[in-house]
């Protein structure tokens, strides 16, 4: 394998108060990817991590970025999206919506989409779903994954025109 795994998780998190005018139009400027700082990109090249941008519709969308370790060497593993790194093999991408953590809408009777990562081009991972509080209260969430392998990282990396997108935005109503 030549390069290095890199990855950027984008989530936002929304009321009711922002799925229509005049607050929606706030949240759907939230940008899908960031350029790193030159911080966060030592630490990405430097370690076994990624990077990871919250915005929240309480405090406006503002992105509170971070650098997430990763927990496993040998794999990067969320609930719906793992890269897996078979043999010194090329990584592979794995994407299975996880309706039990991510929320309705069920996606549950669709097959896991499996994709390899080509060096140098950007694959982008788009989902999005709905859950309650056990007061009742509705929230919403969309997830990004920007993913890159390459052996040339830099501060702009994941600002580029995806080669592949996957794309599982549903009507969240």
């Amino acid at each position: 394998m030549s390069g290095k795994v890199f990855l950027q998780q984008v989530k936002v998190f929304w009321s009711k108060a922002s799925r229509g005018a005049p607050l929606s139009t706030a949240r759907n400027l939230c940008p899908e990817a960031f350029a790193l700082s030159a911080t966060e990109l030592d630490a990405l090249i430097a370690g076994d991590c990624y990077s990871d941008v919250v915005m929240r519709e309480r405090d406006t969308f503002s992105p509170v970025r971070t650098i997430a370790p990763v927990s496993n060497r040998n794999r990067f593993q969320w609930p719906s999206v793992s890269v897996i790194f078979l043999n010194n093999q090329v990584p592979v991408v794995r994407y299975a919506y996880q309706s039990s953590v991510e929320g309705a809408p069920s996606r549950s009777g669709r097959p896991p989409i499996v994709h390899p990562l080509a060096a140098g081009r950007l694959l982008q991972i788009r989902f999005n779903g709905r859950d309650s509080w056990p007061t009742g209260e509705w929230h919403y969430q969309q997830t990004v994954f920007n993913i890159l392998l390459t052996d040339a990282p830099s501060a702009e990396m994941f600002l580029a025109t995806p080669e592949k997108c996957i794309d599982d935005i549903e009507d969240l109503w």
